[in-house]
């Protein structure tokens, strides 16, 4: 009887463990994420073009999706039809950006999908 109640100790001992360990990953991937969180944040203040340009250039993605795809039915509301339009609005302000920086030998390139289309940012 003595060893079957050190035997249920020991096993819950052991659950008691396991749980801690468990609480213990929770804690760490919550600080990392907080942390991933954190560094996105301030980068995204500290370049605030480059993440409209990200942002403009995920959108555009998904239309040429959506475009080349001819089963795909689209319905937007209200926003939708202006956010893919300003979308196209900005590659075009940027592809006019380009043009201007070619003169310019260092300015850092950005591929599109496309692989022959180069789009220089400024």
């Amino acid at each position: 009887m003595i060893a079957r109640v050190a035997r249920e100790r020991d096993e819950l001992q052991e659950q008691v463990q396991k749980a801690e360990i468990r609480r213990r990953v929770v804690e760490l991937e919550a600080e990392a994420e907080e942390l991933r969180l954190s560094k996105l944040q301030e980068r995204l203040n500290s370049y605030p073009r480059a993440a409209e340009w990200e942002w403009a250039g995920e959108q555009l993605e998904v239309a040429r999706g959506l475009a080349s795809n001819t089963h795909a039915v689209v319905q937007t509301s209200g926003g939708g039809t202006i956010d893919v339009a300003r979308a196209f609005l900005l590659r075009d302000s940027w592809q006019d950006q380009s043009v201007q920086a070619n003169t310019d030998p260092t300015a850092p390139t950005r591929k599109t999908s496309s692989k022959s289309q180069q789009v220089h940012e400024k």
